[in-house]
């Protein structure tokens, strides 16, 4: 029988999933800065909403992101 290989500890973030963060937080700011900027002027309450939306969900992406890194590798 053999004996049961151990995977290696994490010692922090891959420089991948460093990559792929980035990415995803940069394409978020980016979508919600167009939305911002196509919703000035207008007077539909779902252009408003969905800019909200935009910002609410980027700001969590960045808050996730850093909390992350900042905890110990288990």
């Amino acid at each position: 029988m053999s004996a049961a290989v151990q995977p290696k500890p994490r010692t922090g973030p891959t420089p991948m999933r460093t990559l792929l963060t980035l990415g995803t937080l940069t394409v978020s700011l980016v979508g919600a800065a167009n939305k911002t900027r196509r919703s000035n002027g207008s007077t539909d309450y779902v252009d408003h909403v969905d800019v909200i939306a935009s910002w609410t969900a980027f700001f969590v992406l960045a808050v996730r992101a850093g909390r992350r890194r900042k905890t110990p590798a288990s």
